[in-house]
């Protein structure tokens, strides 16, 4: 399911970003959370408006979301054209008028993203970033997903991250 999160500043400068998102998504890149990350451009504090959205994936963990041919369309490119949308659509209807510059910002599978939405949708932005992009997902996905099956097996029992950090622990005390 598509969650998306379109945040508005009082003092608008009639900039919009919009935020890519990153690995299976399972989040929405929030404000605050992209602010903590890249304290240099914080689009609130320098009155832009911000937009981005989960992907449609709620999870986090591809084999609970690709389970329908929406909720495939959505993480492959169909979600970038409808956060782009509503976001213009809310900032319209909040301000009054439309958003003066769009720009998206993303990288990993928000570089991705940032692909899709000069590919698909090059007229609604100004603007774009894209960064540490994951262009090819049948071999990203395979790979994550081989990465997953050996962090849970059995065979790597007593040696995972917490068992580690346990161990880091003991040592140093």
């Amino acid at each position: 399911m598509l969650d998306i999160e379109v945040d508005l500043p009082d003092n608008w400068t009639g900039r919009l970003m919009h935020q890519g998102g990153g690995g299976f998504d399972g989040q929405v890149k929030t404000v605050e959370s992209f602010s903590a990350g890249f304290p240099l451009y914080q689009p609130l504090q320098r009155a832009v408006a911000y937009a981005a959205s989960n992907g449609g994936n709620r999870t986090g963990d591809p084999s609970e979301f690709l389970t329908s041919q929406t909720e495939k369309s959505d993480y492959a490119y169909a979600a970038v054209g409808t956060t782009i949308a509503f976001a213009k659509a809310a900032v319209k209807a909040f301000y009054g008028r439309a958003p003066s510059y769009t720009y998206f910002n993303g990288a990993s599978n928000g570089g991705r993203n940032a692909y899709i939405a000069a590919q698909r949708w090059p007229d609604q932005y100004d603007g774009i970033i894209a960064g540490a992009e994951t262009m090819n997902m049948a071999t990203q996905t395979a790979a994550w997903l081989n990465l997953a099956r050996r962090a849970g097996s059995d065979r790597h029992a007593g040696r995972g991250p917490v068992d580690s950090a346990e161990r880091c622990r003991d040592r140093s005390m």
